[in-house]
């Protein structure tokens, strides 16, 4: 069981799984009172005898039904959005998605990919300068994910890498989400 306790201001919870290699992977979710930011932490440690390039991969997933009680006079924008500096905000329609026609800018060193919902956004923001490629899939009738895969880098045998991103599950509240990433309050 985990709690953040009183006087506490932040919780880990630590998941760790073991290749039959001998490779080991720890994923870390980094929780602070009071934020809708939740740290995401892999570390990869390489127990084999060769290098490893190992990719991790982020996702959220949604089905495509407007959210209740939404305005049939006025509907929101339900989908994924997409930010680059280079391009700036970009909708994907769960239409698009469906078709396998969604335009959004693929790769960047920057920018996040989320779902919007009327008041409330998820989405994966990595580090700056850090290579990206942004996707997003249908996975089953009515039922759609975007993300991001992240390269970890060349682990040599007997080293570790890590990386950690975030994850903003919360509120569209434009002042605190210009804080956490450019554009991110669009």
């Amino acid at each position: 069981a985990y709690r953040l306790g009183e006087g506490q201001s932040g919780l880990e919870v630590r998941f760790q799984a073991e290749g039959s290699d001998g490779s080991g992977l720890v994923k870390t979710y980094v929780f602070a009172r009071g934020s809708y930011s939740i740290g995401v932490r892999h570390e990869l440690t390489n127990a084999t005898a060769a290098p490893l390039q190992p990719y991790v991969y982020y996702q959220v997933s949604r089905d495509g039904n407007p959210p209740e009680g939404d305005s049939k006079m006025l509907p929101t924008y339900t989908g994924v959005a997409v930010y680059t500096d280079k391009d700036k905000f970009q909708k994907v329609g769960f239409e698009d998605i469906e078709k396998g026609k969604a335009p959004y800018t693929r790769t960047s060193d920057d920018g996040w990919i989320g779902l919007v919902q009327h008041y409330f956004v998820t989405a994966w923001i990595a580090p700056e300068k850090t290579p990206r490629e942004f996707f997003t899939r249908r996975l089953d009738e009515n039922l759609y994910a975007a993300g991001l895969i992240l390269p970890l880098g060349t682990v040599a045998p007997g080293a570790s890498a890590s990386q950690q991103v975030t994850l903003y599950a919360g509120p569209q509240d434009q002042d605190k989400l210009a804080a956490i990433a450019p554009g991110l309050d669009l």
